[in-house]
């Protein structure tokens, strides 16, 4: 066990250390390069001070239950996050599980090879809070675990950051019997500070350079619940000499959005961040929903981007997407993005199964969504890469790129869903299959030609590889990248192509370059989504560069009409609407203005709305701003009022039926 404030090794002085055997063992080469990492207190500056903008973020990818039951899926993550300069948060769910250090060395090992940044996710009760409070045997068998945990942690990774408890009280035994009641929250309140204070301890006896954060549940810090109770939890602590070094928190919108809106959900994201840290003042991590939640709720593309732009706002300091370890059907949820839709029974006990592997396009969608919330974003510095095989085995065939520096750098494995049914996203068979692999770093792996590796531990058929521009407004879903690259549609958007119709067998490698000319595609990535409204996604996207334009300041005004040209009948705010938004879109049953000031609402309800005559409009409904990256279709509108008025009325800013 280390002690005091025991040194850093850096993740390149643990490879060379180790012999990179890890690496070698996965295929060979370094799997991804080591990040550096300055220390908390040097990003903050002056302890407990907010990082500004300009600072950056340390955004995050949650590593537990079904990214760490299954190896596969375990490095397929932190590939994952080493290719989108992610720390990942690995969850250690019980301090009592037999052999608990010799489990987590194959996880540590991992990350250290992969260069990731790794914090810990520790300390959740399995004895009662009281015991941990007090002294006694229990709570020493509890921190000597913890201190074990964190010292083999720290031998990896020098010092990190540690994440205590997990949505408290919801996770661990703050009351005898585990459950989340009245009575676990009181404890909370009472043994709550005491607990962190001795854990606290027991990590910062390992180094004192740890930071240590605390994750308490949403409802006892969101201004619409219990906002008291996270607060005097944390004065508690100080008053133990034992302050957070950063709040870790998290809140799955559905639960408010379905019933209340999407207005309120945001003020809840909004409150989470800024309750959070003015309780701290240190750090604030976030944690968003892209996944299905218990009430059977999927988000919709703007819904995430309401997250994201909230929390991004509200100045959080990390964001991160969860990835849920179960499937739930899609019941719930306004225009859900790719909604669950198999069977569960099909995916029960498959230990990969995670929205990562069942929802992969949602959650690869909200992550290129956060790329240009970061500092120093440039799409040009990305690219997205395109495998296109027939009858790819999940996770048969690893997927490795040449670096500049002429290594091999292992990307991912082909074919990321597992095998189900799936509304958007195909699992593995013998039918055509893309997997993409977005937001690779240009300078590292494409010059004038990309080289590319699979080794196959199955038999399949590599059909094409093509290199991409990094687009997050024209997300391409890896079927509609199927669809398209069966017909060689998306050529003229192609950085590169190649053409390979190559058999991939069992136990053989296969290498192929890919020339990537100087000249820029003839087409823009808008071009392979295929909407009549290409037109209208531009302008929306020049007015989201003009200075000033604030997406959370503006909203989206859905015109449920008998014909397009009744759209010239309507006025908000007394404004023409047609003449107040950046874009319209028009089709045979609604009409969309894109943009407009939410300051037209006046209070944000339509009771400004005014329409001449009868102009055939049966409803006006104010909807949140998606832009380019969330857009809806004058056609989806349509769909969405007539298929369910009454959830188009609670997700709106305002309504108003005619």
């Amino acid at each position: 066990m280390a002690g005091g404030d025991g040194g850093r090794l850096s993740r390149r002085g643990w490879l060379r250390a180790s012999g990179g055997t890890l690496a070698g063992a996965i295929g060979g080469g370094r799997l991804a390069e080591p990040r550096s990492r300055r220390s908390a207190a040097a990003e903050r500056g002056n302890a407990g001070e907010p990082r500004t903008d300009a600072d950056g973020r340390d955004d995050f990818l949650w590593l537990s239950g079904a990214m760490l039951a299954d190896a596969g899926v375990r490095d397929n993550a932190l590939a994952f996050a080493a290719r989108n300069d992610l720390a990942a948060v690995l969850v250690v769910a019980d301090l009592t599980a037999p052999d608990l250090l010799d489990g987590l060395r194959p996880h540590f090992d991992a990350a250290a090879e992969f260069g990731v940044d790794l914090w810990l996710d520790v300390g959740i009760l399995q004895v009662p809070a009281a015991s941990v409070a007090e002294d006694g045997a229990a709570r020493e068998r509890h921190l000597d675990g913890l201190r074990d945990v964190v010292a083999l942690y720290h031998d990896r990774f020098g010092d990190g950051r540690v994440v205590l408890w997990q949505e408290a009280p919801v996770s661990g035994r703050w009351s005898e019997d585990g459950k989340w009641t009245d009575a676990s929250v009181e404890n909370l309140r009472s043994h709550g500070p005491a607990v962190f204070a001795a854990q606290r301890s027991a990590v910062k006896a390992v180094s004192s350079g740890i930071d240590v954060g605390i994750f308490p549940h949403f409802p006892y810090v969101v201004g619409s619940k219990r906002p008291g109770v996270f607060p005097e939890l944390v004065a508690g602590c100080r008053e133990r000499d034992a302050p957070p070094d950063f709040a870790f928190t998290d809140f799955y919108r559905g639960w408010y959005e379905k019933d209340a809106g999407a207005a309120p959900a945001d003020a809840a994201v909004r409150s989470l961040v800024t309750n959070a840290r003015a309780a701290v003042d240190a750090p604030v991590f976030f944690m968003a929903q892209a996944h299905t939640i218990n009430p059977h709720h999927t988000p919709s593309r703007v819904a995430m981007r309401g997250d994201l732009r909230t929390a991004a706002d509200a100045g959080v300091d990390g964001v991160g997407w969860y990835s849920r370890n179960r499937y739930v059907p899609t019941k719930v949820g306004f225009d859900p993005f790719l909604p669950n839709r198999g069977d569960p029974a099909a995916f029960a006990g498959r230990d990969a199964v995670c929205t990562f592997t069942v929802a992969r396009d949602r959650y690869a969608y909200a992550w290129a969504a956060t790329h240009p919330t970061r500092a120093g974003y440039d799409a040009d510095a990305k690219f997205d890469l395109w495998v296109h095989g027939e009858g790819v085995g999940f996770h048969e065939h690893r997927v490795s790129l040449r670096t500049a520096g002429g290594d091999w750098a292992f990307v991912g494995d082909a074919a990321g869903y597992v095998d189900g049914d799936y509304p958007d996203g195909r699992g593995p068979g013998d039918g055509p299959h893309v997997t993409v692999f977005r937001g690779l770093d240009r300078e590292r792996f494409l010059g004038r030609r990309l080289d590319l590796r699979v080794a196959s531990r199955g038999d399949a058929t590599l059909r094409s590889v093509s290199v991409h521009p990094f687009a997050p407004d024209a997300f391409v879903t890896e079927r509609r990248a199927a669809a398209l690259a069966e017909a060689g549609a998306e050529t003229p958007c192609c950085l590169g192509r190649r053409a390979v119709d190559r058999r991939l067998s069992a136990g053989r490698e296969t290498v192929v370059r890919v020339p990537v000319p100087r000249d820029a595609p003839a087409l823009p990535p808008d071009a392979l989504l295929a909407t009549a409204h290409d037109g209208v996604r531009a302008a929306l996207r020049d007015a989201e560069a003009e200075s000033g334009f604030d997406p959370l300041t503006r909203f989206d005004l859905w015109v449920d009409c008998a014909a397009p040209e009744s759209l010239a009948a309507v006025r908000v705010g007394g404004r023409d609407a047609l003449a107040a938004a950046p874009a319209v879109g028009r089709g045979d049953e609604a009409a969309v203005c894109y943009g407009l000031p939410r300051s037209l609402l006046g209070g944000g309800a339509l009771a400004r709305a005014e329409v001449d005559g009868d102009a055939g409009v049966a409803a006006l409904y104010a909807m949140p701003y998606g832009g380019p990256g969330a857009f809806t279709p004058p056609e989806r509108t349509a769909e969405l009022v007539a298929a369910d008025p009454d959830a188009a009325a609670t997700f709106a800013l305002g309504h108003d039926a005619r």
